[in-house]
């Protein structure tokens, strides 16, 4: 009886260390996305398991779309404890435009885009008001509303 408690005791801190091992291991991966901050992202960041990974569970079958307006582009920055990343389509950059925040500590991001120039797409898992948004991508949304003259006109769109 003592014995079987015992091994039940040690499987259970063996569990218990292997998920806190895992936990650290992924707050790390979202750490090291720190060091990108001033870089530009390119195909080699977005394809970091952090990145990628985050962006595909939040975009699904939409990821490659996303990902396409990354032709032109500009250095990641960061806002808060947010990494954000942003890009265009190369001859459309004023109607095509995406951006990305995740968030350091959880690993958790939002996106959004500005499609044809009038719709704002917003993808969060975790909201649909824009007050509750990172503030990396919330900055990004208010960036291109005030360069437009037209931004009542834009039409958000929350996915989640």
């Amino acid at each position: 009886m003592k014995r079987q408690r015992l091994w039940t005791q040690t499987a259970h801190l063996l569990l218990l260390l292997c998920l806190l091992a895992g936990a650290a291991a992924a707050q790390e991966n979202y750490l090291s996305l720190d060091k990108w901050v001033g870089k530009m992202p390119d195909r080699q960041f977005l394809a970091l398991p952090a990145v990628h990974g985050a962006l595909s569970s939040l975009l699904g079958d939409g990821l490659e779309r996303f990902l396409g307006r990354f032709q032109q582009v500009t250095p990641i920055d960061r806002v808060s404890r947010d990494i954000v990343a942003q890009g265009c389509a190369r001859n459309n950059c004023k109607a095509e435009q995406a951006a990305f925040a995740i968030d350091l500590d959880t690993g958790e991001a939002s996106a959004a885009t500005l499609t044809r120039g009038r719709y704002l797409d917003i993808y969060s898992k975790s909201t649909t008001s824009y007050d509750d948004l990172p503030p990396g991508l919330r900055r990004w949304i208010s960036s291109r509303t005030s360069q437009d003259p037209h931004f009542k006109r834009l039409k958000f769109r929350f996915h989640t």
